[in-house]
């Protein structure tokens, strides 16, 4: 029998070798605890109503990504304006450059 306070094993008696704890009042408890466990018989599924958290949690995230969706939505639009705006610049540049190109070789 195994002691519950310190796990030594003993071969019989009613104390511990090693620690002393009373082994006798173990093996009734756990006597007792197995007679008395029954399994109790599974009620039917019945999907349960989320609680208060869970349906806070879920609010939460679905304004999260509504405000995920929006950023994105602005940054991609911000890169569209970007764009327009670099290739406006370059195209003036290039139309510059042949300008002063035309102008040096004529």
């Amino acid at each position: 029998m195994n002691c519950s306070n310190c796990g030594h094993f003993n071969d019989g008696g009613k104390f511990c070798v090693k620690c002393g704890h009373k082994l006798q009042e173990e093996a009734a408890v756990s006597q007792a605890a197995a007679s008395e466990y029954q399994p109790q018989p599974q009620p039917a599924y019945a999907p349960q109503q989320p609680n208060q958290r869970v349906r806070q949690a879920k609010k939460v995230s679905k304004s999260f990504l509504v405000i995920l969706q929006k950023e994105l939505k602005i940054q991609q639009l911000q890169h569209k304006q970007q764009a327009k705006a670099n290739s406006l610049m370059h195209l003036s540049q290039s139309f510059f450059m042949l300008l002063v190109y035309l102008l040096c070789c004529m």
